[in-house]
C-alpha cells in the first residue's frame, strides 16, 4: 500500500499489527538472551565455586599442616 493513500482505519490497523510483530520479535530475542545469560551465569557459578573451594583447601592445608603446630602439641 502507498502510505499517503491509506485511510485512518487502515493506518491504525497496520501500525498496531506492526507494533505487535515488533513486540513479538523483541520478546523472542529477550527470552533467548535471558536463557543464554542464565546458562553462562551457571557455568561461571560452577567455575568460581570450584576456584574458591580449591583456594580454601590450599589455605587450610598450608595453615594447618603438622609441621607448623608441633609447638602447640602438649606431650606428657
Amino acid at each position: 500500500m502507498i502510505p499517503h493513500k491509506k485511510n485512518k482505519a487502515q493506518i491504525g490497523f497496520f501500525s498496531s499489527f506492526e507494533d505487535l510483530l515488533k513486540g513479538d520479535e523483541m520478546n523472542v530475542l529477550l527470552s533467548a538472551a535471558a536463557f543464554d545469560f542464565k546458562k553462562v551465569m551457571n557455568k561461571w557459578k560452577q567455575f568460581f565455586l570450584r576456584l574458591f573451594q580449591n583456594l580454601f583447601l590450599q589455605i587450610q592445608n598450608s595453615l594447618f599442616s603438622s609441621t607448623q603446630f608441633d609447638i602447640l602439641v602438649f606431650k606428657a
